[in-house]
């Protein structure tokens, strides 16, 4: 095997800098390059940074994201990892894993000495796989279209005991190459917590980018794995869709990029945000201007905008993050004239759909929290719920003539920029001093897990809910959760549906599916194509059981305006 090529050479100067104090502001000069095998095609990133002098007498201790439990790390472990400091190498000890803020657990390193002086760190992250055994958010490292693309959680460790990060990066790239980031085009200079560093997405390698060069508005479309001449296209509603979602929460106009990376990693579209843009996930030979992706990418817009809630173990404020994002993706464009009365209604009975089927409705928000990356029922439950929820509050302080949910929203988001948490307890605060007590009985209602129906009104004036049957989605086996080529299935039910259609536990699905495509159907039988002793063989069946109530909605076409 040929020796990979590293194309940087890593050359740093320290900083000037006032010793730097535990949980102290640290001052980062970081270089990152790929690592290219013989055919010069990116396998690794390689990292390179220095840390000014140390006036802490606690041991340096280096840390890496384990992105657990949406993903699984399987080669993607730090390698060559090299610590020196004024008097020489350091050595790093390997220590357990250890937890972090909000769910988030952390591999270790601890210096077996204390160290002195400037204090250079440089490693190599290989590639991830590109169908990992787990697929939660879009932040692992990827080789994609010639290039890398990812999170910074999916390469980058990081000092730990430090409150914030004064960065300036330096990308180190083959000829006729760039980067494109949610921090900026290129190499960029910025200061924030450890969290929002890693929190950051890019694309580096042969990106394709439109406009090609600076947009007068700030907004960039970027690249790799698909054609320049798509990214227009590909832009035009989300550009038109990010205005809208600004103006409505109120937001000053910024720099804002949308990433997209399409490779061979599944068969399920997704989406991860930063507050300076986006990352979207698509399947090899998918439109990336498709009206289907409409709703994810406005979805991942209003995270950009709203931002998480915080303090919350693990994913227990997803009622909020997901939800008011889901509600917010949904009414906000209707609103803006980017969906029709047709598409606008067909969202609102495909969230309805995916809340009232789900076997798990009735979970409290604490235990379908925890387990969120269980299956597919438990990954959008948290989403759905909190979208009717918004939903049913929103008809409700208009009633009350209160204001909205939107207003609400508003009003959490500046508290947050004050320095104020977004904390399901800051939440309740907002509901006790603008709507009442009500309203705080009603969101104790949902986190209990109390089966929403949401009033009169919901989702628009000229809208009326109806009841209907509705089966319970389950695919009648336990694994994998996500439908992807080459995943073995385990755990089938031979009473269910899957059971009976013939699917066996140890068959091979041979090419994926997005489920995301049948949750949220009431009637939608699954055709899966697998291989069981190397033969290949088609099996439809359809994955839902008994029937429950469930709610619609119609037009009332006495009404005089339309919803919104």
């Amino acid at each position: 095997m040929s020796k990979p090529f590293f194309l940087a050479a890593i050359a740093l100067i320290p900083s000037a800098s006032n010793a730097d104090t535990d949980g102290g502001s640290q001052k980062v000069l970081m270089t990152l390059a790929p690592v290219l095998d013989a055919k010069r095609m990116p396998i690794a990133m390689q990292v390179a940074y220095q840390l000014p002098s140390r006036s802490s007498s606690q041991p340096l201790i280096l840390e890496l994201d384990t992105l657990e439990p949406g993903l699984q790390r399987i080669r993607d472990q730090v390698s060559d990892l090299i610590v020196r400091d004024a008097v020489g190498t350091v050595t790093m000890n390997a220590q357990a894993k250890a937890g972090g803020g909000n769910g988030a657990t952390f591999l270790r390193w601890q210096a077996g000495r204390a160290t002195s002086g400037t204090v250079s760190v440089s490693y190599t992250m290989p590639v991830a796989l590109s169908k990992p055994p787990k697929r939660g958010p879009q932040q692992d490292l990827q080789a994609v279209g010639g290039g890398l693309s990812g999170a910074f959680s999916g390469f980058l460790l990081l000092p730990a005991g430090v409150a914030d990060l004064d960065v300036k990066l330096h990308w180190r790239l083959p000829a006729g190459q760039s980067a494109v980031s949610t921090r900026g085009i290129g190499d960029v200079a910025w200061t924030g917590s450890p969290e929002a560093l890693r929190n950051t997405l890019f694309l580096s390698g042969p990106v394709a980018r439109w406009p090609a060069s600076s947009a007068p508005d700030g907004f960039v479309a970027a690249a790799l794995g698909e054609s320049a001449a798509k990214l227009p296209g590909a832009a035009s509603w989300p550009k038109r869709a990010y205005e809208a979602e600004r103006r409505t929460l109120g937001q000053p106009r910024t720099a804002y990029n949308l990433l997209i990376r399409s490779y061979d990693g599944g068969a399920t579209m997704s989406g991860r945000a930063d507050e300076g843009g986006y990352m979207l996930y698509l399947p090899l030979g998918s439109d990336p201007a498709a009206a289907k992706l409409h709703q994810l990418v406005a979805h991942e817009m209003v995270h950009s905008l709203v931002g998480a809630m915080t303090g919350e173990p693990g994913e227990e404020g997803n009622w909020y993050t997901e939800g008011i994002a889901n509600y917010l993706s949904i009414t906000v464009p209707h609103e803006a004239g980017l969906y029709d009365d047709v598409a606008y209604l067909r969202l609102i009975n495909e969230e309805a759909i995916g809340y009232y089927s789900n076997v798990d409705r009735n979970l409290p928000n604490k235990m379908a929290a925890e387990t969120m990356y269980a299956g597919q029922n438990s990954w959008s439950l948290l989403y759905r719920r909190g979208d009717l929820y918004f939903a049913d509050l929103d008809a409700k302080l208009r009633d009350r003539k209160l204001g909205t949910v939107t207003d609400l929203v508003k009003v959490m988001v500046a508290r947050t920029r004050a320095g104020t948490p977004a904390t399901a307890a800051a939440w309740q605060q907002i509901l006790r001093e603008r709507a009442g007590e009500w309203a705080v009985a009603d969101w104790q209602n949902m986190m209990r897990g109390d089966v929403i129906r949401p009033a009169k009104g919901a989702f628009g004036r000229c809208l009326v809910s109806k009841s209907v049957s509705i089966g319970l989605f389950d695919l009648g086996f336990s694994s994998p959760t996500h439908l992807t080529a080459g995943a073995v299935i385990g755990g089938v039910d031979r009473a269910s549906n899957a059971g009976r259609a013939g699917i066996r536990n140890g068959d091979v699905v041979e090419g994926g599916v997005d489920l995301n495509d049948y949750t949220n159907q009431i009637a939608k039988p699954i055709r899966l194509r697998l291989k069981r002793n190397g033969k290949l063989f088609d099996v439809t069946f359809d994955p839902h059981r008994g029937r429950v109530e469930g709610v619609q909605w119609v037009y009332d076409r006495t009404c005089a305006e339309r919803p919104g």
